[in-house]
């Protein structure tokens, strides 16, 4: 059994798979070193108090897989956002590190994790998001309700959150905090811009993939510096498959 960044990476290196026990993994892309020091892109450092991390079933793919196809596609990376980034000149790097209550707590990717979430790390717009999450959660991933709610199409909501906090229809938490409400389709786009919860995200504690199959199981967990990250390694991809004699990018 797995239980440490240590043993993950010995195990990933060599090609051998395994149960794992207790670890978090999150997969960074970037194309210099200070690339890999955040979570997130600069642009999202201010934005950015959670993201989403992978658990042991995730870890366990990662394991099986037996190129960085198999390895993306397992969170739902398309083939065409791969070539995108690979075309960029940016690689992917897999940061793992342990799941410490006391130094580096998770909380699963449900609507009660959620609501820890808004609690722990956004409290300014806590009392804005919370009285939604009923509405949010029994509409479910339905683009048809989401586009009619929000104002936006499915790939006009894709857009703005991939553009960023430059986009002037981003919904930045500095944007509502001061409000005393919002109306449902607001706390949505909030949502999908400032936690990345897309509008496949279900709330079910799993990654919901775009084929309508369920992936590795996701948690909630702090967007800290990776210097501020205790007992945690940083794995190329690349260099594991190259290593390995398998297909990289």
């Amino acid at each position: 059994m797995i239980q440490s960044p240590q043993e993950f990476r010995d195990a990933i290196y060599e090609g051998r798979t395994d149960t794992v026990q207790g670890l978090r993994l999150r997969i960074l892309k970037g194309s210099q070193d200070s690339d890999f020091e955040n979570l997130v892109r600069p642009e999202w450092v201010e934005h950015r108090k959670a993201v989403m991390w992978l658990g042991d079933d995730g870890a366990e793919n990662i394991l099986r897989a037996q190129s960085l196809d198999e390895i993306l596609s397992s969170i739902d990376y398309t083939r065409e956002y791969i070539d995108g980034i690979l075309a960029q000149g940016l690689t992917f790097k897999l940061l793992v590190c342990q799941d410490n209550p006391e130094d580096f707590a998770t909380f699963d990717a449900t609507f009660d994790g959620l609501e820890n979430v808004l609690e722990t790390y956004y409290p300014e717009v806590h009392h804005l998001i919370t009285p939604h999450l009923a509405a949010i959660k029994s509409i479910g991933p339905n683009e048809e309700v989401w586009e009619q709610q929000t104002g936006f199409s499915a790939s006009e909501l894709i857009q703005i959150h991939t553009n960023g906090p430059a986009d002037p229809n981003f919904v930045a938490t500095d944007k509502i905090a001061g409000q005393t409400s919002i109306d449902l389709g607001t706390a949505r786009r909030w949502l999908y811009n400032v936690l990345g919860l897309n509008l496949l995200w279900s709330g079910s504690g799993k990654m919901y993939l775009t084929d309508g199959s369920t992936g590795p199981r996701e948690y909630f967990g702090p967007a800290k510096p990776v210097k501020e990250i205790r007992n945690h390694i940083l794995v190329d991809l690349n260099d594991v498959l190259q290593r390995r004699g398998l297909q990289s990018a």
